[in-house]
């Protein structure tokens, strides 16, 4: 028979392998810790924010790279969705990879670390 390109069960064993992997574990959980501080950052100075934030450093310089504070939510959502990937690749599609695992978990947390520190700067800048 054919191997399956993408063969998704949940598998309680899979779970289990990823939480004995401590540094895995504690990758992931850092990562959503570090989203739960950047979402309670912005909740704690949203009265404080201007009309304007600079969030578009990618863009030339000036009105281009003003965003809303509305938008500012977004470096939380990103880094959510970065660990929701990784985690859902690294439990679901590279069981038996566990350098990949690894990768996977510390790239979620640097990212996440890096939408802090930014999110921590844009504040800092603006208040």
């Amino acid at each position: 028979m054919g191997r399956k390109l993408l063969n998704i069960s949940f598998d309680k064993k899979e779970i289990t392998a990823l939480s004995e992997d401590s540094f895995v574990w504690f990758s992931f959980l850092s990562a959503f810790f570090l989203v739960f501080i950047i979402s309670f950052l912005i909740f704690l100075n949203w009265n404080r924010l201007p009309p304007q934030l600079p969030l578009f450093f990618s863009r030339p310089w000036g009105e281009e790279q003003l965003g809303s504070p509305s938008e500012l939510w977004l470096l939380p959502l990103i880094s959510f969705l970065i660990i929701g990937f990784n985690l859902f690749l690294a439990i679901f599609l590279l069981r038996k990879e566990i350098l990949i695992r690894r990768i996977l978990s510390a790239t979620a947390l640097v990212i996440t670390a890096l939408c802090l520190f930014t999110t921590y700067k844009i504040i800092n800048l603006t208040t």
